[in-house]
């Protein structure tokens, strides 16, 4: 890179880049000077573009930098940059900035060498690498000429006239390319779906257009902002739900900590009798909402491992476009809608995946939020209640302050009487949503307050709020990036007036909406939280069904076009979003947890060493399955006696709460030699540095886990491709009688 070639290059690479931007910069504050110089370049434009675009195809694919200049929103800029001096190279007249067509070269230009550089590695061949070269060039070349010569207007007319032949399977077609990233996924198998992720995006940019080419009812115009925008959205949800089902898959291991207790936990429901044990076998937590919405499958036994994890991805997608749809189905016009609901559904797939039962409770309350007999509101905020207090306690209060919210925006500026009279109703929506619920979890409460329930005891870490390794901005910075627009936007609305609310309920609107978020703070410094936005679901939940309340029937005749910059910028900021996370930008864009799986022959392998211990040490004694029980869940290990007490997720409760009154009994055992086998993950007894990811919940594990355990057990064998260890007891174990004090 420091020989006189690589020198040469960074300069010119660094010179075209600024002279670029220059352009760039110049065409939205004063455009007067550029108009003149590119007149005068107007008879060189191909050759000015011959120059270019051969100068960044040897920039970063043959130069000693194509190694280093690799960084995508670094090339973006760069392309972005060249694509608006060609822009007015070729087109000296025009009066806009930054156009649609301009945006369409950026990303031909920036997408080029990095597809050439997947098709070197996907396809080493150098025939095929020349080939994809040329193929590139010439590709941009064509792109110029069809957006800014005048064989482009003759290609848009035609174009408009084969539109309107195919009107009979028009959206037939357009549903075809909407699911672009499915087909190509299973075309091109996982791996290769995950790793070229630039090819991928190319085959969704394709896609897009011709989606919004054929969903566009303009008959003067190619594609409108409407079908662009629905495009954009749908293959966004396609793009999300193909993602998830890449972990559908029949592997017998869990696929991530507590992925395989879990299918078990979720049988206990509905499948009891797979186990070979006498009696019923406790829920520790006593939420059938929650583990009855899971093991509804277990109804159909012998059903395979994979078709649980597909329920998963089902319970984790479709509630979310029942809600979108419950809570924009009266919203105007279409376009609003559509764009509305779509976003709404990316919001909860994407950016704020929520447990299912809460939106399952979200979406009992939604389907009727919109009903004029307050005797069905009531009735839903009833069942929702109850649902919530049987899957968990501290959702019990989000229907009523819901029920209440709906109550106050939608129906108490219809009434006549004084306040009293007009509030009366409001308040019993919110007893109604809020008491079921409590009153089956009283118990829950007072031992909460008393200090004698695990969550009282388990500490909280404020430094989780801050950046810091666990979550790597910290829960106070990223739930404002996710809902900062949102909240941005509503406060807008209702300083302008656009939104006209009264005090009543500008108090029921920030109090619901402040209270949530400090609770979801708080409790996402628990101890085992703050990986992630889950425990802020009320807060979350309240902002959305806040922001559709208001929108229905505020919209009709507003022009989005005169809102101040600032309000467009959040809005703008609320399109991205979604979209950001399956662009080549995004820094998990060629990673995923499927690349991480074990083969077959390693599972195969690990089942007959865990089979072939089993069956061996189960005529010594009992076998605990502290993790990995799902694989007597799914019969991939014969029906052993069961044991059902120290189940690693529930352990590990415990041990947030350092509860050594629970653990007494499992010392005890271990003492005893009560277990002639311990199926486990990989245990460990190192402690973490202090701040690390989630190092206070590994030093806890180890004290009250790892460490006893192998104090008095020994390991015969740890498999971490999968994530198993055997342990059997110790012949002499040393310095373990201070468990037993």
């Amino acid at each position: 890179m420091l020989t006189p070639i690589g020198m040469a290059a960074i300069v010119v690479y660094i010179l075209f880049a600024i002279a670029g931007i220059t352009v760039l910069f110049l065409s939205l504050w004063n455009p007067t000077p550029l108009r003149a110089f590119a007149q005068k370049m107007k008879k060189l434009r191909w050759l000015v573009a011959f120059v270019a675009i051969g100068f960044v195809t040897w920039i970063y694919l043959f130069s000693p930098w194509q190694m280093t200049l690799t960084m995508p929103w670094t090339q973006f800029i760069v392309a972005a940059a060249l694509a608006r001096l060609l822009a007015w190279c070729f087109t000296p007249e025009q009066d806009q900035p930054f156009g649609w067509s301009d945006l369409a070269l950026a990303f031909s230009i920036f997408l080029y060498p990095r597809i050439v550089q997947e098709v070197r590695q996907y396809f080493p061949a150098p025939l095929l690498t020349r080939g994809s070269i040329a193929v590139g060039f010439a590709f941009q070349f064509a792109l110029l000429a069809v957006l800014y010569e005048s064989v482009g207007k003759t290609l848009l007319a035609k174009l408009i006239e084969l539109r309107s032949r195919l009107e009979p399977v028009r959206l037939i077609l357009a549903a075809l390319f909407l699911l672009a990233p499915f087909v190509y996924r299973y075309s091109t198998g996982p791996k290769e779906f995950i790793l070229y992720f630039n090819i991928r995006f190319m085959v969704v940019l394709i896609a897009l257009w011709f989606a919004a080419y054929l969903l566009c009812k303009d008959s003067s115009r190619l594609i409108s902002s409407e079908s662009f925008g629905v495009a954009a959205g749908w293959l966004v949800l396609v793009s999300a739900i193909t993602r998830s089902l890449l972990l559908v898959v029949d592997d017998p291991f869990g696929l991530y900590w507590s992925e395989g207790n879990r299918l078990y936990d979720y049988s206990l429901v509905f499948g009891q009798d797979l186990y070979n044990y006498t009696g019923r076998i406790p829920d520790p937590y006593n939420t059938p909402g929650r583990y009855g919405l899971w093991g509804v499958l277990y109804l159909w036994q012998g059903l395979p491992i994979w078709a649980h994890r597909l329920w998963n991805v089902a319970l984790l997608t479709i509630p979310s476009f029942v809600l979108a749809w419950a809570l924009t189905k009266k919203l105007s016009p279409s376009f609003l809608r559509q764009m509305v609901f779509l976003w709404v559904t990316a919001f909860f797939i994407l950016l704020a995946p929520l447990h299912p039962p809460f939106m399952i409770m979200t979406v009992i309350v939604a389907l009727f939020i919109f009903h004029p007999s307050p005797y069905v509101r009531g009735a839903s905020l009833v069942a929702a209640s109850l649902y919530a207090g049987i899957s968990r306690w501290t959702w019990v209060f989000a229907p009523g302050a819901w029920g209440a919210l709906t109550d106050l925006l939608l129906f108490y500026p219809k009434r006549e009487g004084n306040w009293f009279k007009r509030l009366l109703p409001t308040v019993l929506m919110a007893v109604l949503g809020a008491v079921p619920g409590f009153l089956l979890n009283i118990g829950n409460f007072l031992g909460y307050t008393t200090g004698e329930n695990t969550t009282a005891q388990q500490p909280l870490l404020w430094y989780r709020l801050l950046p810091n390794l666990t979550l790597g901005p910290g829960i106070v910075l990223l739930i404002l990036l996710t809902t900062g627009p949102l909240l941005a936007l509503l406060a807008y609305k209702m300083s302008t007036r656009q939104w006209k609310l009264d005090g009543f309920q500008l108090l029921a609107v920030w109090g619901a909406l402040i209270g949530f978020f400090t609770i979801g703070l708080v409790i996402s410094t628990k101890i085992g939280g703050g990986g992630d936005l889950h425990n802020l679901d009320m807060y979350i939940g309240t902002l959305i069904v806040v922001t559709m309340l208001g929108l229905t029937g505020q919209v009709e005749g507003q022009d989005v076009r005169r809102w101040s910059s600032s309000a467009l910028t959040m809005l703008c900021l609320l399109a991205i979003l979604p979209i950001y996370p399956f662009t080549p930008f995004h820094p998990s864009a060629g990673s995923h947890a499927w690349l991480d799986l074990p083969t077959r022959e390693d599972t195969d392998k690990a089942l007959k060493v865990i089979n072939d211990a089993v069956e061996n040490y189960s005529e010594l004694g009992e076998v605990l399955f502290m993790d990995q029980r799902q694989l007597l869940t799914f019969g991939y290990v014969k029906a052993i006696p069961f044991v059902p007490e120290f189940e690693k997720k529930y352990m590990m409760d415990q041990a947030l709460a350092s509860n050594a009154v629970y653990f007494r009994p499992y010392y005890q055992d271990l003492a005893d030699n009560r277990f002639a086998l311990i199926v486990t993950e990989p245990l460990k007894v190192g402690l973490k540095e202090e701040g690390g990811v989630f190092s206070e919940e590994n030093d806890l594990w180890v004290k009250w886990v790892s460490a006893p355990t192998l104090c008095f057990y020994e390991q015969i064998h740890t498999d971490k491709t999968v994530g198993i260890e055997l342990l059997v007891p110790r012949e002499n174990p040393v310095g373990c009688e201070k468990y037993l004090k």
